[in-house]
């Protein structure tokens, strides 16, 4: 099967915006980063997001067969994810009723802060284990372990670019918002937490029923 080499591309990119638009822990993130600072903060959080994004892929394009079983073998993963989650909630929760104002800083804070929510939240790795395997078999795209290193890095850089785009697109939107009314910068902590302690129920609940 002879692809076009846009595909490399466009497919991660498209795949990777779309997949991006779900609410999860990062998009809240982005939205809190931008409300409680600034728009440029919440553009560095999405930044280092999408990078860990790509590297979140290269594990699934290389050891996507192996990571169900590290997972199976390894089942304290989930139990430090969700209690990550459940206690990032509760930060989130105690800081809403602190009554802080917006506070300035180096937007070095927020690209490491973007890394270490991305990097604790591992949901891109089955998620493209699935893309992969889902385009491959209808031969809408072919990469594997053995791709070339110029698809390699077109496809890696359209994971970047739809993840980013994805994430700016929440952190624009919740700017113009914000702008508008005092309601979202008044409930978006608690609006987070919450939905952040869900999260890590959930997860909580899915490790326990699972066989």
């Amino acid at each position: 099967m002879t692809v076009p080499p846009e595909n490399y591309l466009l497919v991660p990119l498209s795949v990777g915006f779309a997949g991006s638009l779900s609410f999860g822990p990062i998009n809240l993130c982005v939205v809190d980063t931008t409300v409680r600072h600034n728009l440029r903060a919440g553009i560095w959080f999405a930044s280092a997001a999408a990078l860990v994004e790509s590297l979140q892929a290269s594990i699934a394009l290389y050891f996507g067969e192996f990571y169900p079983l590290f997972l199976r073998k390894y089942p304290w993963v989930h139990l430090v994810i969700l209690v990550f989650f459940v206690a990032l909630g509760i930060a989130f929760l105690r800081r809403s009723s602190s009554g802080e104002s917006k506070v300035k800083e180096g937007t070095g804070r927020h690209f490491f802060h973007g890394l270490v929510i991305a990097l604790m939240n591992p949901q891109g790795i089955p998620f493209w284990i699935f893309v992969l395997a889902y385009l491959q078999s209808a031969q809408m795209f072919e990469i594997n372990s053995t791709v070339s290193q110029t698809g390699l890095i077109l496809f890696l850089s359209g994971v970047v670019l739809g993840k980013f785009a994805a994430l700016s697109l929440f952190g624009l939107l919740s700017n113009v918002i914000n702008r508008r009314t005092a309601f979202l910068q008044q409930w978006t902590d608690k609006i987070t937490g919450g939905i952040l302690i869900a999260l890590g129920l959930l997860q909580s609940f899915q490790f326990f029923l699972s066989p």
